[in-house]
């Protein structure tokens, strides 16, 4: 069972260097020790080789506390750092042929629609993130598509669905009474280590409540 809070592990938006990655490192361990366990490593303006010096640390911390980390778009260096799978963006590389490399292992898919997302659950997609559900801080001006569409998406798939795109403690919730399995949040690399904190004890809260 997927855990229902998934952490966009941004690179950039961690506020991190291609020199040190200290930072975030640091600020992904605040994330596994505020409790949550399914990552996404993305770092796209890093060469392939210190992508490759990045995820292997990251997957060696992820692993020391029994979490799942993916990779996104490069299925190679998932292989190369023994991550658990990968995350292909909706303009990455086909779900097909990512599955002739990790046949059995997580593949997530970026979807913006529910025809991307059918199309994704065909082709063996371990799980979707659906977006934008909400309007988000990171592109001021691009509306969401709201719950209703949230709903309607999750009513037609039967794979795992990550609410993404403007979801916070307020609304995590009802993103889950929507049939979203859990959510997906970026924005939480940006804050200071206390707020992650507080942010992560925050969602967690609204994803556990009854």
């Amino acid at each position: 069972m997927l855990p229902k809070l998934y952490i966009i592990a941004d690179f950039e938006t961690s506020g991190a260097t291609p020199d040190t990655f200290d930072v975030y490192l640091d600020k992904v361990e605040t994330c596994l020790a505020a409790g949550a366990r399914l990552f996404q490593m993305r770092a796209k303006t890093l060469s392939p080789r210190r992508q490759w010096e990045l995820g292997r640390e990251v997957a060696a911390l992820v692993a020391a506390y029994a979490g799942t980390l993916l990779v996104n778009d490069r299925v190679d260096l998932a292989f190369a750092v023994s991550a658990d799978g990968a995350h292909l963006p909706a303009d990455g590389l086909p779900l097909t042929a990512a599955r002739r490399i990790f046949e059995q292992q997580l593949i997530g898919v970026s979807c913006h629609s529910l025809e991307e997302a059918i199309e994704a659950q065909t082709y063996r997609a371990s799980f979707v993130t659906l977006s934008p559900v909400f309007e988000s801080k990171s592109k001021p001006g691009r509306k969401g598509n709201g719950l209703e569409w949230l709903k309607e998406c999750c009513d037609a798939l039967k794979l795992p669905v990550f609410a993404l795109s403007g979801v916070t403690p307020g609304n995590a919730k009802d993103c889950l009474d929507a049939g979203a399995h859990g959510i997906a949040t970026m924005s939480v690399m940006a804050l200071t280590q206390n707020e992650i904190s507080e942010t992560l004890e925050n969602l967690h809260a609204a994803l556990t409540s009854s």
